[in-house]
C-alpha cells in the first residue's frame, strides 16, 4: 500500500473529528486535493466521464480495507 493511500485512510478514519480529513475547515476539498487523488479529473467524475469500473474497483478496495474492522466503521460512521 502506498504511503499516500495510508495517509488518506488514516485521515479518513481519524477518531478525533477536529482532525479527520473531510471534517476540517476546507471540508471535502481536503479529500479531493489529497496526494492519492492527484491524477483524478474531478470534472470528468462530475460529468460521469470516468470509467465506472475504475471507481467500482476503488470503492471495493476501500471496502475490503475497512469492512471487517468494527472500530474503523465506528470511527467513520460514528456508530456500528
Amino acid at each position: 500500500m502506498s504511503s499516500d493511500l495510508q495517509q488518506l485512510l488514516h485521515g479518513l478514519i481519524e477518531a478525533d473529528l477536529t482532525l479527520r480529513l473531510g471534517c476540517l475547515r476546507s471540508g471535502v476539498a481536503d479529500i479531493k486535493q489529497h496526494a492519492w487523488f492527484k491524477d483524478t479529473d474531478w470534472l470528468a467524475v462530475y460529468y460521469q466521464q470516468v470509467s465506472v469500473d475504475t471507481w467500482r474497483m476503488s470503492l471495493k478496495f476501500f471496502y475490503l480495507l475497512l469492512a471487517d474492522r468494527t472500530t474503523t466503521r465506528k470511527a467513520i460512521c460514528g456508530r456500528i
